[in-house]
């Protein structure tokens, strides 16, 4: 049986990531807190290309930013205020025969991230106490925490 127990660790995943992620920060800053593709076993980051990813998540599944360290550290791109964007790690385990995929989904805000559904949460609840503004029952605004 495969041990994975240290996915799911503060330290493991993407805490780290999550932290860093504000406006002005990059993807490349971002993706060098990322283990390289030779630290967990493949030979270069073409070969891991996928299993340490993020994207922008909008209208269709893989929009800007793109977070990858094939990409990235060459090409980084911007992170903005409200920009919604989905981080993916693969965490192996200790064993070698399995591994873990933990996915965050993020909205940027002024200073920070915040996970998308603890967002969505709080909005549902405002709109359903009454104290959220009218409206909000049918949108979803990040920028309101």
């Amino acid at each position: 049986m495969s041990t994975l127990r240290g996915a799911f660790h503060p330290d493991a995943g993407i805490a780290r990531e999550v932290a860093a992620v504000r406006p002005g920060a990059t993807t490349a800053d971002i993706v060098r807190l990322w283990p390289t593709a030779t630290e967990f076993g493949f030979p270069d980051e073409e070969a891991a290309f996928g299993l340490q990813y993020g994207h922008g998540v909008g209208l269709s599944i893989w929009e800007k930013p793109i977070f990858s360290r094939l990409v990235s550290l060459s090409h980084p791109e911007p992170i903005e205020e409200g920009v919604v964007f989905a981080l993916e790690t693969y965490w192996p385990s200790a064993d070698g025969v399995g591994a873990a995929r933990i996915e965050e989904e993020l909205v940027v805000t002024a200073t920070a991230a915040d996970h998308a559904m603890s967002v969505m949460v709080r909005c549902i609840r405002a709109t359903r106490s009454g104290s959220g503004p009218a409206g909000t029952s049918t949108r979803w605004n990040p920028r309101s925490r």
